[in-house]
């Protein structure tokens, strides 16, 4: 706590001085770049965080595969989807039980 008896009270000192210099900031999505007439500077956010892109692809990839091996009849050979129509592919128990009602 500080009191102040009469006056202002006394400042910190900063090691950021404040000028009168112009300067430009430009923050984007991954990077910070600052321009002035003494300096320029780009940095990145965040560099010891690694993207997973990879563990990502990969997920995506065995998702792709399963939904491919599941519905074998939506998908070409190559296994590009055969066309806009999709198949949904009805389960036989499930046909049984549509048949004893």
């Amino acid at each position: 706590m500080q009191q102040a008896v009469y006056g202002l009270t006394p400042q910190k000192k900063t090691k950021n001085n404040i000028s009168d210099d112009t300067s430009g900031l430009d923050i984007s999505p991954s990077t910070i770049a600052l321009i002035s007439v003494r300096d320029a500077l780009l940095e990145q956010f965040c560099d010891e965080v690694v993207p997973p892109w990879k563990e990502i692809r990969r997920e995506q990839r065995a998702q792709d595969r399963s939904l491919r091996t599941m519905n074998p009849i939506n998908y070409n050979d190559k296994g590009t989807v055969k066309g806009l129509q999709m198949v949904a592919q009805v389960e036989p128990l499930q046909e049984a039980a549509e048949e004893n009602c």
